[in-house]
């Protein structure tokens, strides 16, 4: 099996096959990281989708004539493995109850770092910024 920046580098290696100037906008996983869902901007203002379980399956990138407007781009590749960001959290005092993981920039009046993002499904959600390794709630 492969792990969560495995599952996003397959998925992303995907997205460049289909349009060579792929960027990455987000990347989700579940509690389990069975699989990751991760969104690209495509050439035109599209948006690109495509999924990758953790036997390494990548799903058809689908691609939608529409801009994606909730993130900043992220530049690949990530600072902070998805492993190392849990640890964190943890290290922190954080439960690992999460139920969602999305690794994103989003878009918004300030600069921000990208940063995991982990939902506990209660409207509580915890970041860890990949760059800075802080971890505060969102």
């Amino acid at each position: 099996m492969i792990n969560f920046n495995e599952m996003l580098n397959q998925t992303w290696a995907a997205a460049k096959e289909y349009e060579a100037t792929a960027k990455l906008y987000e990347c989700t996983t579940p509690k389990d990281v069975s699989y990751v869902h991760s969104v690209f901007r495509g050439e035109n203002n599209t948006t690109l989708m495509c999924n990758c379980d953790n036997n390494g399956t990548v799903s058809e990138v689908v691609s939608v004539d529409s801009p994606w407007l909730e993130d900043v781009i992220i530049r690949m590749p990530i600072k902070l493995d998805f492993s190392d960001a849990c640890e964190l959290l943890y290290t922190a005092g954080c439960p690992d109850t999460w139920v969602q993981c999305v690794l994103r920039n989003p878009l918004g009046p300030t600069h921000n770092n990208p940063e995991y993002i982990y939902s506990y499904g209660n409207g509580f959600n915890v970041a860890v910024d990949t760059f800075t390794q802080e971890v505060h709630s969102v």
